[in-house]
């Protein structure tokens, strides 16, 4: 089932996955979150090119495969906050 376009859940012998599209590794458990395990840059949002400016300290951040470098998200925060979480509701 897929998750985002970087994210798919597969199921595995140890129950269902969530996996990186590009290279299919498993980042997590379904439900849990998956970018505590992904390999993570932060830089200044402001060091970003083009015609935007944002408030000084906030941050983008990237997330990607610890397996293949394949970016899966990215999330503006300030420094500190937790990461967003992405939450998959399946049903009614």
């Amino acid at each position: 089932m897929r998750y985002s376009n970087t994210l798919v859940l597969k199921e595995r012998p140890n129950g269902t996955q969530l996996t990186c599209v590009a290279c299919d590794t498993d980042l997590a458990p379904a439900g849990a979150s998956w970018k505590k395990s992904a390999a993570l840059t932060e830089q200044p949002a402001n060091n970003l090119s083009g015609p935007y400016h944002t408030g000084r300290g906030l941050l983008l951040r990237q997330f990607c495969c610890r397996h293949c470098g394949a970016l899966l998200d990215t999330e503006l925060a300030l420094p500190g906050e937790p990461f967003l979480e992405d939450r998959l509701f399946t049903g009614a």
